[in-house]
């Protein structure tokens, strides 16, 4: 008796997406180490401003990013164009 072998690779091996969706968009996946800092907090993101500024990209689609905040990771700010963060390093 031998153990049991996977008959299909892991899905990541397979080439399947990862894409993380929400709603209509397709989300890539990024792996970023650096932290970011948004410069404008608008369209009713205004709330985020009581947390640290200090983000990290989890996904990027057409222009735009999806941030978790470094010291509170419940936040979330799923979409904000690409333009209005910047690397703080």
């Amino acid at each position: 008796m031998g153990v049991a072998r996977r008959k299909t690779a892991p899905k990541n091996l397979r080439g399947e997406s990862s894409k993380i969706k929400t709603g209509k968009m397709e989300w890539e996946p990024v792996c970023d180490a650096r932290v970011y800092e948004v410069t404008l907090f608008d369209d009713g993101r205004e709330r985020y401003t009581a947390h640290v500024n200090r983000w990290r990209i989890v996904a990027r689609w057409k222009g735009k990013v999806m941030l978790r905040n470094e010291h509170h990771f419940g936040e979330v700010i799923e979409s904000i164009s690409e333009w209005k963060v910047r690397s703080c390093e």
